[in-house]
């Protein structure tokens, strides 16, 4: 059975958001705290995280929270969208480690924390991709192209 969101319980969603809506600004995807009818519903949230304080970005991804009609005592749920460079181990490994996160501060807002928890990991796995295969062969047959290029001129 559903638990009614309680007035309590919406403040404190809607402060969280708007703490939020200020750190992120325009990496917020969407929002929602009301349902088509301007009635209070429990926070659902997407935001779009990458790397803080690096000059390249070379993964990312939007981590949409959802909370419950008792949250924060409950934890929210969490899905990945839009993954860059990241593998399914990459985000099961991410996963765990929000869980953990969500687990350790029951009972307190947390989207901020999981937010946190996901730029730092991937800050750890924020590298230059490894080149196709077929980008790999290209620059192979150019450098032999270059060779023989070069060995021409050498003979003449």
């Amino acid at each position: 059975m559903l638990t009614p969101l309680s007035d309590e319980r919406y403040q404190r969603q809607k402060d969280e958001l708007q703490a939020l809506e200020s750190i992120f600004g325009e990496d917020i995807v969407s929002a929602k705290i009301q349902n088509c009818w301007k009635q209070p519903c429990p926070l659902e949230i997407t935001i779009r995280l990458k790397p803080p304080f690096v000059d390249e970005v070379f993964v990312s991804l939007e981590l949409e929270v959802t909370c419950s009609s008792n949250y924060p005592e409950h934890s929210p749920t969490f899905r990945f969208h839009n993954p860059v460079e990241l593998s399914q181990k990459d985000l099961e490994e991410l996963r765990q480690l929000l869980v953990t996160k969500s687990e350790e501060n029951s009972g307190m807002e947390v989207i901020y924390e999981l937010c946190q928890t996901t730029q730092e990991f991937l800050a750890g796995m924020n590298r230059k991709p490894v080149s196709s295969m077929h980008e790999m062969m290209l620059k192979e047959k150019a450098m032999k192209e270059i060779e023989q290029e070069v060995g021409h001129f050498k003979k003449m």
